[in-house]
């Protein structure tokens, strides 16, 4: 049933991108002000943003491979890749989140057409930054002995469903921080 969820769930998550990519023309939006971060900061989160996209396109890539083309569970070489690439994406995202999460609060008129980081993008990061709490301690919880085998079943399907919507909020996030930057527009 998983297979089949997160199927649909991802092509509507690249779907609904090409429909917006499409039905959204003109340009992209302004430039923001300088927000008053020193460099150190800016690198920082940079290099946070880049540590968490490349992981998690590593996992993404390793999860979701298993179920959607061997419809099979993650073992071997793969699922190796997939655990080291999840600590990466842990330490990175908790940087981001820290460093970036002043710039993505909610204010009046973020909804208003030509501010860089308009409501979609602030939603998809906090989206994101939500969703990765279940995924990681779903898993972390069931490397300790204490659940049984029932509940064991139940943190895998919280840390499947969990990424499916971390991985589609990431979608939406990577196109609208890049048509904010003019990648897309």
């Amino acid at each position: 049933m998983f297979r089949v969820i997160s199927a649909v769930g991802l092509a509507a998550a690249v779907a609904g991108v090409l429909v917006h990519r499409l039905a959204v023309r003109g340009p992209s939006p302004s430039a923001e002000a300088p927000d008053g971060r020193g460099r150190l900061v800016k690198l920082l989160a940079r290099l946070g943003w880049l540590s968490a996209a490349a992981s998690a396109a590593v996992l993404a890539g390793t999860g979701f491979w298993e179920v959607l083309v061997r419809n099979e569970s993650l073992r071997g070489y793969l699922l190796m890749v997939h655990v080291s690439g999840g600590g990466v994406f842990a330490a990175a995202l908790a940087v981001v989140v820290v460093l970036e999460a002043g710039r993505h609060r909610f204010e009046p008129g973020d909804g208003q057409r030509g501010r860089r980081l308009h409501g979609g993008r602030k939603f998809c990061f906090w989206a994101v930054a939500v969703l990765s709490i279940p995924a990681i301690l779903s898993l972390v919880l069931s490397m300790l002995r204490l659940f049984g085998s029932t509940a064991q079943q139940y943190l895998l399907e919280t840390h499947r469903y969990s990424t499916l919507g971390l991985t589609m909020a990431g979608v939406w996030l990577a196109y609208l921080t890049a048509r904010s930057r003019g990648g897309a527009a």
